[in-house]
């Protein structure tokens, strides 16, 4: 390849709604580097990225059978086709094993994969003989990684790939607008929500790992002792909403806990939130919501997993993940102390500033994209 040509990067993400990984797919290529990089992106049929990326002017390939499947033999050779025809240096797969084998069988030169969580892969595939023919799938089908903390990359190396091929990237995302204080006093109005109130919100899918049960106790405990201007917000869909909801209903404080269904934009509801929660029981490692409350200058209160510690630092309060009463302390001295609250909002957009911002996040992910092909 010249030196002047641009480098063909193509992505594969499979899922068929938008959740982490998607969003993060689109905030690296708004800010992408066109003049040194060709982007395009391959996606399920009617995946909702789909516009957000052809907005961006980036071309979108759509193959069917593969939505929210990470392997699909059977979709290998169509796969394979259309790698051939978009001709990619990269091939930069998010959770689409089948995708792997889809750019060998394509030719392409380079292929790697990014982790967006830290799960640590099931105990059967680490004895013999499936690790064993795990470390010879990987070392056929990957170059490299990007993990998007230390725990996500402890993960990829404990399934098979070398630690020395695993670049840790941190997530990044633009700042969220900023609503006019008449905005936010509507918004509030809109859900019931008392204009001089304390609003905790937690922006997160409605399943288990994100410990909505947790949630529901911190908002009861903070309530039961008398913090009467604190409102709780819930942002978000999942496999558990109608249980959450059923909860509410079924609470004496229904009028206090507020539920939002899935929002395809979050800035509105950020903005009128004090503090952000993630109470999360496992697999975080750069959580987005928390870095776009953080452009807010949101304070976040969060669970004591690597990933939310690092964020938190210096600008949040960590919680031990299992005590709801230890959550509610924390929302009780943000709430009793402002001048508490306001320092560590300061302190929260102003790491924002320095660590999460969507420009350095494109900015290294192309720097690897560099790296790995000379």
């Amino acid at each position: 390849m010249q030196s002047s040509a641009k480098i063909k990067v193509t992505h594969i993400l499979t899922d068929s709604n938008i959740g982490g990984a998607g969003r993060l797919l689109r905030y690296q290529l708004e800010k992408a580097d066109r003049e040194r990089f060709e982007y395009s992106v391959i996606l399920p049929e009617d995946a909702a990225l789909i516009p957000e990326i052809e907005a961006l002017g980036i071309p979108v390939i759509t193959v069917y059978g593969i939505a929210d499947r990470s392997t699909a033999p059977d979709m290998k050779g169509i796969l394979t086709e259309k790698i051939k025809s978009l001709a990619p240096d990269i091939l930069h797969t998010h959770s689409s094993r089948t995708g792997r084998f889809a750019g060998v069988a394509a030719g392409v030169p380079k292929i790697i994969l990014s982790k967006h969580c830290s799960d640590m892969p099931p105990a059967q595939l680490m004895k013999f003989p499936y690790k064993q023919m795990l470390v010879r799938e990987w070392k056929k089908t990957l170059h490299g990684a990007i993990a998007t903390d230390d725990s996500a990359a402890d993960s990829i190396a404990a399934e098979a790939l070398s630690r020395d091929k695993i670049t840790v990237i941190y997530n990044g995302a633009p700042a969220l607008p900023v609503l006019s204080d008449g905005e936010k006093s509507s918004l509030k109005a809109e859900f019931g929500i008392p204009e001089k109130s304390f609003v905790v919100g937690i922006f997160a899918r409605i399943e288990p790992v994100k410990d909505h049960d947790k949630f529901l106790d911190i908002a009861t405990e903070c309530i039961e002792r008398g913090l009467d201007d604190v409102y709780f917000l819930i942002v978000g869909d999942g496999s558990k909403r109608d249980y959450v909801e059923d909860y509410i209903k079924d609470s004496e404080y229904e009028g206090r806990i507020k539920t939002t269904g899935f929002v395809p934009d979050i800035a509105p509801l950020m903005n009128i939130c004090d503090v952000n929660v993630n109470c999360s029981v496992g697999t975080e490692t750069s959580n987005l919501a928390l870095i776009e409350g953080m452009s807010l200058g949101v304070v976040p209160v969060v669970s004591d997993l690597p990933g939310n510690e690092r964020i938190a630092e210096g600008c949040g309060i960590v919680c031990d993940r299992n005590d709801y009463e230890e959550f509610a302390d924390a929302i009780e001295s943000l709430y009793r102390d402002r001048e508490k609250l306001s320092a560590l909002s300061i302190a929260a957009k102003e790491k924002y500033l320095a660590k999460y911002t969507s420009e350095r996040f494109a900015r290294e992910v192309e720097e690897y994209y560099l790296q790995l092909m000379k």
